[in-house]
């Protein structure tokens, strides 16, 4: 039997006993609504196994090639990496404090969490975050795009599906609302 609380899935009947050994549990970050319905997810997870829980934002590099000047005015890329890492950090801040501070999620504790700024391709950065081992667990979030749209836009969650060392937990758009509503399935 599936528990819920707060919208989330939490119990132990709910995550089976692989999910109970779970030590590191490590969410991809891009603040959009569907990162944090997996960030949901994940919390939920943490609090049930105690698994410590970290939240990770990449930042891509900027190859610009030979551009040096953004609306006439000198630019540095190196600047703007750092300025985005910069406003990454303090959000990722804000978001870890309203996790400690939310009120507790089923029988579970409030998990510990600690937040990641990277600069890479987001896959390889994520990867090499969470590590190798069946006691770890990185959640992404998917916008489940096919066809033209797929190849065009690409898709990190399956880049890291392909490349992670650990198992990896892919949250659907509307992940919550299948959960809510008890479905299995589309």
């Amino acid at each position: 039997e599936d528990h819920m609380s707060g919208g989330g899935l939490v119990g132990t009947a709910s995550i089976g006993g692989v999910m109970a050994g779970l030590t590191k549990i490590v969410v991809a970050i891009d603040f959009s609504p569907l990162s944090l319905e997996a960030l949901e997810y994940a919390r939920d997870l943490a609090a049930t196994t105690d698994a410590k829980l970290t939240l990770v934002y990449v930042v891509e590099p900027i190859e610009y090639g030979g551009l040096d000047f953004l609306g006439g005015a000198p630019i540095s890329a190196q600047s703007l990496v750092e300025e985005h890492v910069k406003q990454a950090r303090s959000e990722l801040g804000t978001l870890a404090d309203r996790l400690s501070s939310a009120k507790r999620v089923g029988r579970g504790a409030r998990p510990t969490v600690e937040t990641l700024v990277r600069v890479g391709r987001p896959a390889d950065e994520l990867s090499a975050v969470v590590g190798e081992g069946r006691d770890r667990l990185l959640v992404v979030g998917t916008h489940g795009r096919t066809g033209l749209s797929h190849l065009v836009m690409g898709s990190v969650a399956e880049r890291v599906v392909r490349h992670a060392r650990c198992p990896v937990l892919v949250v659907p758009v509307g992940g919550q609302e299948i959960a809510k509503s008890g479905r299995r399935g589309r």
